[in-house]
């Protein structure tokens, strides 16, 4: 099984309630238009107070989604398809872009709970402007 997580915050001008709903209702059924075999969304709602003891903490990104493929050449099809093009060209309507982040990998851990398992990841962008 082949996972990307793709980190995300709005952009600037829209607010988070615009945000989510945009994200949902638009760019999901992009995605969902792909060969994509598994779309998640999580939209933050705020940090863990119980890890910095201070709940009124912002966090930094607005919501993560996930996306699954039987292996990475499923995924770089869809990356590579006419259909997935769509999906990118509709980030800047939503997201920041500049500081959009993600990661890639590859489970292989499928026992709960987890008794031997390993993983590979690789950032493949981090570009945060200060806040």
């Amino acid at each position: 099984m082949f996972k990307v997580a793709w980190f995300a915050r709005f952009r600037e001008g829209i607010s988070k309630e615009e945000g989510r709903r945009y994200w949902v209702e638009q760019h999901a059924a992009l995605a969902r238009a792909t060969t994509i075999e598994r779309y998640v969304q999580s939209h933050v709602t705020g940090p863990v107070p119980a890890l910095t003891g201070v709940a009124e903490e912002e966090t930094f990104f607005d919501g993560y989604s996930l996306g699954w493929w039987s292996d990475r050449g499923a995924f770089e099809a869809t990356m590579a398809s006419p259909e997935w093009q769509l999906v990118a060209a509709d980030g800047p309507n939503v997201f920041d872009v500049d500081w959009l982040a993600g990661i890639l990998s590859r489970n292989s851990c499928r026992s709960t709970p987890p008794t031997s398992c390993s993983f590979a990841a690789v950032r493949s962008r981090d570009s945060r402007r200060s806040s």
